[in-house]
Parts: C-alpha cells; sequence; structure tokens
C-alpha cells in the first residue's frame, strides 16, 4: 500500500496532475494516542501503516507541481459492501442472528457512500484548497452503541443488537476528529443523505437479495 501510493503519487507528478487525493481513515488518529500505542490487531497495522503514509507523502510532496490532499474517511456503507460494520451488522440481525458488539460508549458515526464520493469530487472541483488534509464523514458523531441500537430499531430487530458482549477492544475516537466544518467550508459539501434514510434503503436492498 505505502509503495504503490507513492508510485502513484511520482506518477500524477509526472501526468501534471495539480492535486493527488489519497484516502486516509479516521482512525490513524488513534496511532498518536498514547492509550493506543499498545493495540495489537489487523485494524492496528492498518491504521499504523496509513498514518506511515500519510508522513511519507508529504515529506516528498512537490507542492509546486502537485499537491497532496490527504482524506481521512469516515465510516461508510452502502449497497455490495459487506466489510463495514452497518452491513455487517444488518446481515447478521435480518438473518435473525444476534449481532454482538463491545461497549460501544466511543464517539462514532456512519456516512452513506454517495455522500463520501459527493465529498471527494468536491475535493477535486474546488478552485482553491486551504488545508492539506479533510476529514469526509457526516459530521454527526455520537456513542457508537447509539448507532447500533438505531439500525436494530429501523430493521426491527433491536433486539438483536447486543451491546457488552464482546470485550473492548481498546480503540479510542475523539468527537472533534469528526467535524467537516472545514470541507464544507472550502467545497460547499454537506451530507444528503440521513442515517435513517440510509439505512432503511440499505436494508430494502438486503431483503430484495436475500430473495433472489
Amino acid at each position: 500500500m505505502v509503495k504503490t501510493s507513492l508510485d502513484f503519487y511520482k506518477l500524477a507528478v509526472r501526468l501534471g496532475c495539480r492535486r493527488f487525493l489519497c484516502p486516509g481513515t479516521i482512525g490513524e488518529r488513534m496511532a498518536n494516542l498514547e492509550e493506543c500505542r499498545n493495540l495489537r490487531s489487523q485494524s492496528s497495522v492498518y491504521i499504523n501503516a496509513k498514518n506511515f503514509l500519510h508522513r511519507l507523502l508529504l515529506a516528498t510532496e512537490t507542492t509546486d507541481q502537485c499537491r497532496v490532499v490527504w482524506v481521512q474517511l469516515g465510516n461508510f456503507y452502502g449497497a455490495n459492501d459487506s466489510g463495514n460494520l452497518v452491513n455487517w451488522t444488518l446481515s447478521k440481525i435480518l438473518a435473525g442472528e444476534e449481532a454482538a458488539f463491545g461497549p460501544a460508549k466511543q464517539p462514532y458515526e456512519f456516512t452513506a457512500i454517495e455522500d463520501g464520493v459527493r465529498a471527494l469530487t468536491a475535493l477535486v472541483a474546488a478552485p482553491t484548497l486551504s488545508r492539506n488534509c479533510y476529514y469526509i464523514g457526516s459530521g454527526q458523531a455520537r456513542a457508537l452503541g447509539e448507532w447500533l441500537r438505531e439500525i436494530g430499531q429501523l430493521a426491527g430487530r433491536e433486539d438483536l443488537i447486543a451491546i457488552g458482549k464482546r470485550p473492548d477492544d481498546g480503540a479510542r475516537y475523539r468527537p472533534e476528529w469528526f467535524d467537516i466544518a472545514p470541507l464544507t467550508h472550502d467545497t460547499g459539501y454537506e451530507p444528503q443523505v440521513t442515517f435513517a434514510d440510509g439505512i432503511r434503503a440499505l436494508i430494502d436492498r438486503m431483503r430484495k437479495a436475500s430473495r433472489t
């Protein structure tokens, strides 16, 4: 991932691109938290790799030729994506199975993939950008458990949302990390898909897919 991204940046410079958007993750900010230094998991390897790549790109950036714009992606969900938390949760409870989680007390948010695409497009099209790093999400952070319970309610299976059944995984987030004000100010981006509407549409797609 790191080498490929650096190679792509060099290619962007040769092609005369004025911006190079590179996707990071909101989780990479945990790499700088003292309480997360001892995390040992597959996700911790990923977030540390993203953090390392970000630093390398900034160190090799040729700002007068091609500017690096680092985008920290939030937690997206949408059709045909089984790898995210929303889709996994729905796949479990719509099948009548329990979805088990840890304490789920940390701030979190979810964003429809359609809004994510709008935000990335806005960053490409904006005449000027005041920053070299933007968070892309819905800007509506609240406790993870609240989101999970709402998913259960919308699916009619809140009884299968088992919060506290798993141990705390040690992940920690900060509410201020989810701020989209700079993104909105520089590009005009505003989320258009409410969480309830996005989840209802996804539930409908998944139920139809299960009947085919």
